[in-house]
């Protein structure tokens, strides 16, 4: 496919040369992406509804992915391959999100649920903003609504549930959290996996250590959250950036102590030997969090988004460029050790930790893989997903484009996941206080393999020797009991 340079983004150059069957030209298509990547303020360009019009819904994938990916890139083999499945994903957000009431504040002339561009052109201005270090909630719904309407947006036309109608379009481009569907009116609002159910019970337990909160006004002490940059926005839940296993500041942990033993992490023992359930979220932020009170493991089940990021050219990602400004300010008694952008929270490096943490936990034995298509998401399925944890990895499409650590019995935290280690090691470290309280479990703990086949071999000698005693004894009793009636009997004789 050829590629065309319009205003800054790579567009197929084909879009350039035809005209579209609405009967607007090209020149229009190259004043929207324009105005895609210059804010209103400082555009001159003025977008009419025509010209919003031109952008079809392959345009807008083509936008998206080269936000994801990065600007100056063009969409290769690779980034197709992993986002094939992405804009599967958004459709089925798509419809969900209109069948919900807060739909209703953007206006939309949605004539069924299958009219999808609307939508599609919403994500691709909102994709666009969150290129910037500034971006907000409020100058991406400033985009929006100018889009829409054809003219410049003012802030009296933005209501509060506009506002919570692109804070759930971020959190569909970033993956980092997931929105409620219908959250409480004047409020931007996270969705957890059972938080409903648990807020009902008037639980205090924290059901998230990530997310601190799961409420914010947006209209708090005369502030408005919605001007706040999305880094600062999201702090205001908690610290989306995972600790890193190495800091300044605290003294290093033993060096035995470091290392990952890889047959504590496997599904099949987690399950049976931890009691761990898996639980399927889609925010990338609580990848690997353990709620050690409900045994949860929460994972994500989207690895072909990380895969999609790492197709950057520099370390710094899509994703990095948006959090590393929170975790600074999170972590400043922590100080992260990043002498470069690699050692950054979501970088390339960060992403491709995340994707060797699906090849230890499910992919090490066939007890786990078989366990893993036991559990695995109901919805769509990424491919990547079921690769990864699937035997047939170095045959797989995807292992020539991913450079992952070949899997073997032992890591060590800090040369091999100096970023999501933390996580790691708090499994591990739990995983490590469990023994065994029956013979099933027993049964099913094979982490340390010489205690295994130690143990169970003295209980099967050891049973055998007692069983045989058993025997003999009987035999030795039979005997007795005939002597004793022989003798009765020749003495009655």
């Amino acid at each position: 496919m050829e590629i065309n340079q319009v205003s800054g983004l790579n567009v197929p150059d084909s879009t350039t040369r035809a005209q579209f069957s609405d009967g607007s030209s090209a020149e229009e298509f190259k004043g929207i992406l324009s105005f895609l990547r210059t804010p209103p303020a400082l555009s001159k360009f003025r977008c009419t509804h025509s010209c919003a019009g031109t952008l079809d819904i392959r345009e807008c994938r083509t936008i998206i992915l080269q936000a994801l990916v990065g600007q100056d890139l063009g969409i290769t083999s690779a980034s197709t391959l992993y986002s094939g499945w992405l804009f599967q994903h958004y459709e089925r957000l798509m419809a969900k999100f209109l069948s919900t009431t807060l739909a209703g504040a953007l206006n939309l002339d949605v004539s069924s649920t299958l009219n999808l561009l609307p939508l599609y052109r919403i994500l691709a201005v909102i994709a666009r903003e969150l290129c910037s270090s500034q971006a907000s909630i409020h100058t991406a719904a400033i985009k929006v609504q100018t889009m829409l309407s054809g003219q410049a947006a003012t802030d009296e036309v933005l209501t509060l549930e506009y506002y919570q109608c692109i804070f759930v379009f971020v959190s569909w481009l970033t993956m980092l959290y997931v929105a409620a569907d219908n959250p409480q009116p004047g409020m931007f609002q996270l969705q957890l996996p059972g938080s409903e159910t648990a807020r009902r019970a008037g639980s205090r337990i924290p059901q998230s250590i990530t997310w601190h909160h799961l409420r914010c006004d947006i209209i708090e002490s005369r502030e408005n959250m919605a001007y706040l940059s999305i880094q600062h926005l999201m702090y205001q839940f908690g610290n989306f950036v995972p600790p890193p296993c190495r800091q300044l500041n605290k003294p290093a942990r033993d060096l035995y102590e470091d290392y990952i033993i890889s047959t504590n992490l496997d599904y099949h023992t987690l399950s049976k030997v931890g009691h761990i359930s898996i639980e399927w979220v889609d925010a990338l932020s609580l990848h690997l969090e353990f709620h050690e009170r409900s045994s949860v493991l929460r994972m994500f089940p989207f690895p072909s988004f990380c895969a999609l990021l790492t197709q950057s050219e520099t370390q710094t990602t899509f994703l990095s460029n948006l959090v590393v400004a929170s975790g600074r300010q999170s972590q400043a008694d922590d100080s992260i050790i990043a002498s470069d952008l690699g050692e950054c929270p979501y970088s390339v490096d960060f992403l491709l930790e995340i994707l060797l943490t699906y090849r230890i936990i499910f992919a090490q034995n066939k007890n786990s893989r078989t366990g893993f298509q036991n559990i695995k998401p109901p919805e769509i399925l990424d491919p990547l997903l079921e690769a990864l944890c699937s035997s047939s990895w170095i045959k797989s499409r995807y292992s020539a484009q991913l450079d992952l650590v070949d899997l073997k019995p032992m890591y060590s935290a800090l040369s091999d996941f100096p970023l999501l280690g933390k996580r790691i090691l708090a499994l591990h470290d739990y995983m490590n206080a469990q023994n065994p309280s029956d013979i099933r479990t027993l049964w099913y703990d094979r982490r340390d393999v010489l205690r295994f086949y130690t143990f169970w071999a003295v209980f099967f000698v050891g049973g055998m020797s007692i069983l045989l005693s058993a025997v003999q004894l009987g035999l030795t009793s039979v005997q007795v009991s005939q002597g004793i009636q022989a003798a009765k009997a020749s003495k009655g004789a």
